[in-house]
């Protein structure tokens, strides 16, 4: 079981060391085209999770700390989106950097970043799957963060 919001505690601190910035931030999931990890609607508390993506994934049974790490880049890659590096190429970069300084360029976290889960496992894209317009948000996510609206 992936443990969404020991892997957002990560990124947060991650991107908090390297850039000296945060924000409390939401997660929920959907079901979208495959090609598309995770989402950030500009002005919004939440990043959505393709469940689509993490189905493909399990359905190759790659490893669970391979997964912790995919979905560490792609949150990492959307949380900066929600800090203000809106366009894709600089996210990407600023991703990379942020992995690298941390993982080191040779590790699984890097590659990712480099190469995202399409390039490492293009098998992926030709996973059947189904789009659907509801969101689920996921409760208890970040919940440190939020804890000034109590």
């Amino acid at each position: 079981m992936i443990d969404y919001n020991k892997i957002m505690d990560e990124v947060k601190d991650l991107v908090r060391k390297y850039l000296n910035l945060g924000r409390p931030i939401g997660l929920a999931i959907s079901r979208f085209r495959i090609e598309v990890g995770a989402y950030w609607v500009l002005g919004s508390n939440y990043i959505v999770l393709n469940q689509n993506l993490v189905d493909a994934l399990n359905s190759i049974t790659i490893e669970e700390r391979e997964m912790r790490d995919i979905i560490l880049v792609i949150l990492m890659h959307e949380y900066l989106h929600s800090l203000g590096f809106q366009g894709e190429e600089e996210t990407r970069q600023k991703t990379r950097e942020i992995i690298g300084a941390f993982y080191g360029p040779e590790s699984m976290e890097y590659r990712i970043a480099e190469e995202g889960p399409w390039g490492l496992y293009p098998e992926i894209m030709h996973y059947p799957y189904k789009i659907e317009d509801s969101i689920t948000f996921q409760k208890n996510f970040d919940s440190e963060s939020f804890d000034y609206f109590s």
